[in-house]
């Protein structure tokens, strides 16, 4: 390519690195710009910017066409999963005095934890929630969602109960991951659902896999859940896995404004077990 026919065409020459090989970029500005210090000079100032930005949008490109891939073929959950257990230690919280226990995916590089609560490896039935990581909802309070309150009414259940567990997966965003749920979240503002926003950047409309929760009941000891859910796809997770549900235990969290449109879609597109609210 000629690519002294850009010169002085900083646009088109923008449009046509984004094509090229990144090890191209600086033999192009030496070759667009050496008969041209002015025009050198002004735009190299923005070079460290672009070239952040290029590479930011490609790896988001390439990223989105891998999450297309992984949306079609979905992860196996009665496949054999990996998980190392690293080690275990108390966490007093304001409901109960809980122990952690971390597990380390190697697969992933991702880091899941159980929080138990009394005897859990006796063969009774335990109290359970399978929860999927959700940093808006658990940390910062979020009403877009139910995943906050759902947490905190399992760990309140379980430490009312004086036994039980909690499975802490690290799945964001139904398993598309923080920075893309920004994204979604976005085309939420601009009037997708949740489903929807989710297939409009490729992905999915879920790709939780909890087929990880049985490496961690097996470290456990623990053989049959009271497993406190909404979604029938983790009890049907549950069942391939060969893990007893002795008693579903539905976890409904109270409506607002901002996370009524959620529930709904996760009702009538998700097969969710809560009542749409007409």
């Amino acid at each position: 390519m000629n690519w002294k026919q850009f010169s002085g065409n900083p646009v088109r020459f923008a449009q046509v690195v984004y094509t090229s090989s990144f090890g191209d970029i600086f033999f192009v500005i030496l070759t667009i710009f050496n008969t041209n210090s002015v025009l050198l000079a002004r735009h190299l100032e923005h070079l460290p910017q672009f070239v952040s930005d290029l590479r930011a949008a490609r790896l988001f490109k390439r990223r989105i066409r891998e999450n297309r891939m992984l949306s079609n073929n979905p992860p196996a959950e009665n496949q054999e999963q990996v998980l190392e257990f690293v080690d275990s230690c108390q966490l007093p919280t304001t409901w109960a005095n809980f122990h952690m226990h971390a597990f380390f995916e190697p697969a992933t590089g991702k880091e899941h934890i159980a929080l138990t609560l009394g005897e859990v490896a006796d063969g009774q039935p335990v109290l359970a929630r399978i929860h999927s990581e959700c940093l808006t909802g658990d940390a910062l309070f979020s009403q877009r969602c139910d995943c906050g309150p759902q947490l905190e009414m399992a760990l309140q259940k379980i430490a009312q109960e004086g036994r039980g567990v909690l499975l802490y997966l690290r799945q964001e965003g139904r398993g598309i991951g923080l920075l893309n749920k920004v994204r979604a979240y976005h085309l939420q503002d601009d009037g997708a659902d949740t489903v929807e926003a989710n297939q409009l950047l490729g992905f999915a409309a879920d790709l939780r896999n909890y087929g990880l929760c049985d490496p961690m009941l097996k470290h456990l000891g623990i053989q049959s859940l009271r497993l406190m859910t909404n979604n029938p796809r983790k009890l049907a997770a549950m069942a391939g896995l060969n893990v007893t549900v002795a008693e579903h235990v539905p976890l409904i969290i109270e409506r607002n404004q901002y996370n009524n449109r959620y529930l709904n879609t996760k009702a009538n597109k998700l097969g969710h077990l809560i009542q749409p609210d007409l």
